[in-house]
């Protein structure tokens, strides 16, 4: 049987900074369970980009100044679970609007990282111990009126 937690995880990396793009690829590509499929900036075509690597889960870096689309999601027709690495809580609410149902401080070390994002990938709720996650769930509960298990 061929599941998520038995085989590698296949992530596309997207990052406006290439050296943090790269570095995260790097960094996943050390780990034994993880397979980068590719790596692109933001204006690049992602939709290009998923349907080459088919990637199980988009690692999506907001930098240190995010000004993510607000529509991460719609770029795609059918959009691989997006996890989004923050800088800050005051950036939640933007990147869940606009689709990201997984949020992650930038600063997470690797083991930190692949555990999101094949929780991610099995399209499960990330919950952080930093403020990320909360914001996010109480931005969900205002937005859909339910609680933060509620898609």
């Amino acid at each position: 049987m061929d599941t998520l937690l038995e085989r590698t995880l296949r992530v596309l990396v997207v990052a406006e900074d290439p050296l943090a793009r790269t570095g995260l690829a790097t960094m996943l590509g050390r780990e034994p369970d993880c397979d980068v499929v590719g790596q692109i900036g933001p204006d690049d075509d992602l939709a290009s980009a998923v349907e080459r690597g088919q990637p199980d889960v988009v690692l999506w870096d907001a930098g240190a100044d995010p000004g993510l689309p607000l529509d991460l999601v719609e770029m795609v027709e059918e959009a691989p679970p997006i996890l989004v690495l923050l800088p800050e809580d005051a950036s939640a609410a933007a990147a869940y609007a606009g689709g990201a149902r997984g949020l992650l401080p930038r600063d997470s070390d690797a083991a930190s990282l692949v555990a999101a994002l094949r929780a991610r990938a099995r399209a499960a709720r990330i919950r952080s111990g930093t403020g990320a996650a909360p914001a996010v769930s109480r931005s969900n509960r205002s937005r859909a009126g339910g609680g933060p298990d509620r898609p």
